[in-house]
């Protein structure tokens, strides 16, 4: 079974199972789906276009500069996959408690700004 990124299993294709186009087609478009190759992809491009701005001259201080841009990009970074989440806090179960905290200082800011949006008609 090859499991793509949407947890979805595709089965590889067994002597059982007739091998027609469009079963082939289905099974080619459901790998091409993987969007963990183009999660991958994207981190790479953005890990060029920063390290790639500077000019090192020591393999130490690239090396350094690539922890500090890991580092960042796992724990400072929010990603619109993840709800505009962190990796570390997806990793770390603290998903759940950001989003009801951000989902209540929502509701609040739409209360007061309905508030005050209702006091300027009526003035």
């Amino acid at each position: 079974m090859i499991l793509v990124d949407t947890s979805e299993e595709v089965p590889p294709p067994t002597p059982s199972t007739p091998c027609t186009l469009s079963s082939f087609r289905r099974r080619l478009l459901n790998i091409r789906k993987n969007i963990l190759e183009g999660k991958i992809e994207r981190y790479h491009r953005s890990m060029k276009n920063i390290l790639l701005l500077e000019n090192y001259y020591s393999p130490g201080e690239s090396t350094e500069q690539t922890d500090l841009l890991i580092e960042y990009y796992n724990n400072h970074r929010y990603h619109s996959a993840s709800n505009n989440l962190t990796p570390a806090d997806v990793y770390y179960g603290k998903g759940r408690e950001i989003l009801t905290r951000r989902e209540r200082i929502k509701k609040n800011t739409m209360l007061q700004r309905r508030r005050y949006n209702c006091a300027l008609k009526v003035a």
